[in-house]
């Protein structure tokens, strides 16, 4: 195992404002999750739609907007965000800037499967709806209603339809230090 310049330098060039939508608004889960993260205001992001894949994610649609929140990101939960949501396989990542700094998303490279969440990970995300204020919950659940009518697929896309394995080889020791492994290598 070793450190890696390579996502040292990434990391120090990444934004710090995370626009999050799905269960990231679970405050509990994005404690545990990205430790040093602090919610810093709910907000919109314009232009786009909530859209379930078996997991929550946007998608570009002229007028429509989906209601999240922006949290001040360090080094380590972008680590683990990256880790999460299966960066760069599963999900990449959009930019915006915010007035807070610039600031980034999620977004599914897949943007064509839609299949309803599970009702844990759906009541996880409405925990954190209802954690963040955000003033209603009617878009999350227009959303689920419309993966179930638009369903077409039984698969979730976290990467098996391809044999992908989307989780990445880094990840942060006790000391806090940005680690490779590269066992496997």
């Amino acid at each position: 195992m070793k450190a890696n310049s390579k996502l040292i330098s990434y990391l120090q060039r990444h934004p710090k404002i995370y626009f999050a939508y799905g269960s990231n608004l679970n405050l509990t889960q994005m404690k545990v999750r990205c430790p040093n993260s602090k919610l810093i205001k709910i907000c919109t992001l314009e232009d786009y739609k909530l859209v379930f894949r078996g997991v929550a994610d946007v998608e570009y649609s002229k007028g429509d907007k989906v209601w999240g929140a922006l949290f001040r990101v360090g080094y380590k939960d972008i680590v683990n965000l990256d880790a999460y949501e299966g960066y760069p396989t599963l999900y990449t990542k959009e930019y915006m800037p915010t007035k807070y700094g610039d600031g980034f998303f999620y977004i599914m490279n897949n943007q064509h499967d839609v299949k309803p969440p599970s009702e844990y990970y759906y009541d996880t995300i409405k925990k954190g709806y209802k954690q963040c204020k955000l003033p209603s919950i009617k878009p999350l659940t227009a959303s689920l209603k419309a993966s179930k009518k638009e369903r077409n697929t039984d698969e979730v896309d976290c990467g098996s339809k391809w044999g992908i394995n989307v989780r990445k080889k880094y990840f942060i020791n006790q000391d806090g230090q940005y680690i490779m492994d590269d066992t496997n290598e």
